[in-house]
């Protein structure tokens, strides 16, 4: 019932339930099996320097975003990281927000695949 979890695909939903989360002890609720320490680590692993690190990638590269993305991660930012790469590609996948791959996995799918064909 989350409004997080509307925009997902359905398989996206169902895998993300049967995989991500596991029933309390009680059985009453779920809840993520992710530790909200791992959560709060992966945050916190963030380039110092994310720009400058950005900068230094030399590969071809795709920055993936949803269109509907709000806030802080939103398409002017992921334009402006694809732009500070010398062989950085923007996608913007028009349907999604803040979840791309949960949100659009087809459309994640076809980008790595027209990304490796172009590589052939």
């Amino acid at each position: 019932s989350r409004a997080a979890f509307k925009g997902f695909d359905t398989r996206a939903m169902e895998e993300y339930i049967e995989y991500g989360t596991r029933l309390i002890e009680d059985g009453t609720a779920y809840t993520l099996k992710c530790q909200p320490s791992a959560e709060a680590a992966v945050y916190a692993g963030r380039p110092y320097d994310l720009w400058a690190t950005i900068a230094a990638i030399q590969c071809p590269t795709v920055v993936a975003c949803g269109a509907k993305s709000l806030g802080m991660m939103n398409h002017a930012h992921f334009s402006a990281l694809s732009t500070r790469m010398s062989h950085g590609r923007l996608a913007v996948a028009p349907t999604a927000g803040h979840f791309l791959v949960m949100e659009s996995p087809l459309w994640c799918a076809s980008q790595i695949a027209m990304e490796c064909e172009a590589d052939l």
